[in-house]
């Protein structure tokens, strides 16, 4: 049986309070959260459990996630001494962009491959984090979870994912190689 995690982390600062995109290692984590194959359930990390969230990225056969490399290593590398650029990785983001020579949001995937929309922004996780609204942090950040996971899972039994070009007029499929650890 495949042993992997999808994991997201959502951040206590903006770009802009940390002084831009150079300075993701600033930007500090609220909250994480990570679906886990071998127990088929979402596990929830605050800042103070990331040692715990290190620990399984590091014992699973492949670590799953959207912007991996970009953003949430980053951002999770100054909790750690242990290198996670050199965890087993696929980097959902980075594949597509591999295979368009573009970007393509979160979003805008889940919109075309699952008919099923994100929840909110990063900012609005922030404004949540501030004013102390766990519940809906969590949630959202759970949310994005589960649909980076069922992406990634349509895209091991179906050969491709689908994303809308220009502004919703079209739908287009991207061909992926992603399979099962």
């Amino acid at each position: 049986m495949a042993d992997y995690v999808v994991f997201d982390v959502e951040t206590k600062h903006s770009f802009d309070d940390v002084g831009g995109r150079d300075h993701l290692h600033k930007l500090e984590i609220s909250v994480a959260v990570m679906y886990d194959s071998r127990l088929d359930v979402c596990h929830v990390f605050r800042e103070r459990d990331l040692p715990q969230l290190v620990q399984r990225l590091r014992e699973a056969d492949r670590v799953i996630g959207f912007n991996l490399f970009g953003f949430d290593y980053p951002v999770l590398q100054p909790y750690t001494e242990f290198k996670l650029d050199a965890l087993p990785t696929l980097d959902l983001m980075k594949s597509i962009q591999q295979t368009l020579n573009r970007r393509v949001s979160l979003d805008n995937l889940c919109r075309a491959t699952l008919n099923a929309p994100k929840s909110g922004d990063g900012l609005k996780a922030i404004e949540w984090y501030r004013n102390g609204d766990w519940d809906r942090l969590i949630r959202y950040c759970e949310k994005d979870v589960l649909l980076t996971r069922d992406l990634y899972r349509f895209g091991v039994e179906h050969g491709y994912v689908k994303f809308w070009d220009g502004d919703r007029r079209a739908e287009r499929q991207v061909p992926v190689t992603w399979t099962e650890t």
